[in-house]
């Protein structure tokens, strides 16, 4: 959903840290392209710069799902 509305909206740039994979590795679950599904095929291509931060982002996450869900790091 984010991704199409950067597209319909013609936001020019997306800057992040973890990217879906990530997040999706550190929960012990399946991730998707789907933002690079979207991008590819659509008439507006936003600049993309990923990880930024990444380890640093990955922390963050890791330590909120550890105090906010039950999943075993």
């Amino acid at each position: 959903m984010c991704c199409g509305a950067m597209v319909w909206t013609k936001l020019g740039r997306l800057v992040y840290g973890a990217s879906d994979i990530d997040l999706c590795n550190l929960l012990g679950e399946n991730g998707s392209h789907c933002c690079q599904i979207v991008f590819e095929n659509s008439s507006f291509k936003p600049e993309v710069t990923a990880g930024i931060l990444r380890d640093e982002s990955l922390q963050v996450l890791a330590s909120y799902f550890y105090h906010n869900i039950k999943v075993k790091f």
